[in-house]
């Protein structure tokens, strides 16, 4: 039994082995195709974060400068006003 079980384990031996590769090189395809997909899902997520950073940023400087906008009307009053009270002396 010793060169045909020889004759018959080197071939079987080689099918598992190559079986083996194969399923270990698909697995790995999967593994990296999985991890570039939840990077691509992280780095969305991040873009639409930064995104609503960037909007409310957006909003608050349009409150700023509305807020600038009325003091400035409101100084313009009051100079108006305290100019009426000089006058008025």
């Amino acid at each position: 039994m010793g060169i045909f079980g020889g004759l018959i384990a080197i071939p079987l031996h080689a099918i598992v082995a190559l079986r083996l590769k194969r399923t270990e090189l698909l697995l790995q395809d999967k593994l990296l195709r999985r991890a570039k997909r939840e990077e691509m899902l992280l780095q969305h997520d991040l873009e639409m974060k930064r995104k609503v950073k960037d909007d409310e940023l957006a909003e608050l400087k349009a409150a700023i400068t509305r807020f600038g906008k009325r003091l400035d009307s409101e100084l313009v009053d009051l100079k108006a006003a305290v100019a009426r009270l000089e006058e008025g002396k």
